[in-house]
Order: structure tokens, then C-alpha cells, then sequence
């Protein structure tokens, strides 16, 4: 949808792919001043704040746009800006571990009085436990429920992320069983 404007139920979008700082200020510039939904991909300062370099501020978007429609920060959220719904479904699968496990997706539905109420719904996908284990109890506890995972008839692989502590007896032939 790069530089395309494009309507759904009555309502005007304008797509942006990707662009990097400098060119995205250019391009946001050039948004048709009758498009209310910005759809993109960008890293914006609102989401990183000052970890990492950005392509632009979400203040920099034109006035008529009222949401925006975002992805790249891997977080499943909506934060206002200047007057702007900013909607981030977040990642829809683990892209790693430290990540949250818990994955969604937004359905927009319009409201009566013009504003579109976004609501979040669940993603069945890859379940990620951590687990820390530090005494010979705590392998013997784990070692029995991890077996039993591999008896659960699901579709969606599970990760485990274990920390063990590495003097424990066994602990390498116990968890490669």
C-alpha cells in the first residue's frame, strides 16, 4: 500500500512501507489531507524513546491523521500522541525468548459517534516458560513436568528456557532423555 490511498467502510487510509528518517518526514509531508488512517512500519521515538535511533516522531504525522496503524515495536499496545491513536499489534509470533509469550491481535469496529474502537483478541501460538532450577528437588519437580509436556496432544510447540545451575548430579542425561 507504499504512497497508496485506499478506503474501508467509508473510512480513508494512506499507506507508507518502510522509510528511513529523512525520507519518512518527506513522505509524511505528502499525506492527502483527507486520509484519517496512516497504516506504516516504522521505528518511532514515542514507542523507543532514545535506545536506539528512530525514523521520525509521531508528532511529525498531519493533523487529519487521527490513527495510526503501526508495526516494528514488538509490543501489543495503544498509546494517544498529539490527539493520534497509535495502534502496535505487536509481533503475532515469538521472535525470541524474551519476549512475551501472549500474543494478539486488534479488531477495529466503528462506534456510533464516528470513533473506531479497537479491541484486542488472543492469538493461540508458542507458549514460553522460563525456568530456573537450583537445587536437586527443584531438577527432579521439572525433569517429571517436562516429560509430561511431550504427551500433550498441541498444536503449538512450547519453548522452555532453562537456567540450571551446572553442578547439580545428572542434570545434563536427566533433560536430554
Amino acid at each position: 500500500v507504499h504512497k497508496q490511498s485506499f478506503e474501508i467502510g467509508g473510512r480513508k487510509f494512506y499507506g507508507l512501507d518502510w522509510l528511513p528518517r529523512g525520507e519518512l518526514q518527506t513522505e509524511l509531508a505528502a499525506i492527502p489531507p483527507d486520509a484519517e488512517f496512516l497504516v506504516c512500519h516504522q521505528v518511532w521515538q514515542d514507542f523507543m524513546g532514545t535506545n536506539c535511533a528512530t525514523d521520525g516522531a509521531i508528532g511529525e504525522i498531519p493533523a487529519n491523521i487521527k490513527y495510526v496503524l503501526t508495526g516494528d515495536f514488538h509490543k501489543h499496545t495503544i498509546i494517544n500522541v498529539n490527539r493520534k491513536h497509535v495502534v502496535s499489534p505487536g509481533s503475532l509470533y515469538i521472535r525470541s525468548i524474551s519476549e512475551e509469550s501472549e500474543k494478539n491481535f486488534f479488531h477495529a469496529h466503528g462506534h456510533p459517534n464516528g470513533v473506531v474502537l479497537f479491541s484486542s483478541v488472543p492469538i493461540k501460538g508458542r507458549y514460553v516458560q522460563h525456568l530456573e532450577i537450583t537445587t536437586q528437588a527443584e531438577l527432579d519437580k521439572w525433569c517429571d513436568y517436562l516429560n509430561s509436556l511431550l504427551d500433550v496432544d498441541d498444536d503449538a510447540k512450547r519453548i522452555v528456557h532453562i537456567k540450571i545451575r551446572q553442578d547439580l548430579p545428572e542434570w545434563h542425561s536427566r533433560l536430554n532423555a
